[in-house]
């Protein structure tokens, strides 16, 4: 299956404004965001950080550190 369209938002760090994943978003045809879905990632991306743990760094290190 083609990829018709592609979109993909940042998700920022709340402590260190760092990224620490992005929300992505791919279509089989071209396709651009509506209003609705481009409120609606916006809205995911800022609440997502909420639900990470304080120090994502950490956890991605340790992460790392798990799967070596």
């Amino acid at each position: 299956e083609e990829i018709g369209a592609a979109w993909s938002q940042p998700i920022m760090s709340i402590s260190s404004g760092r990224p620490v994943g992005s929300l992505s978003t791919l279509y089989d045809q071209p396709h651009t965001p509506t209003e609705h879905e481009t409120r609606t990632a916006a809205a995911s991306c800022s609440l997502l950080p909420m639900a990470a743990p304080a120090d994502a760094d950490a956890v991605a290190v340790a992460a790392g550190r798990a799967i070596n």
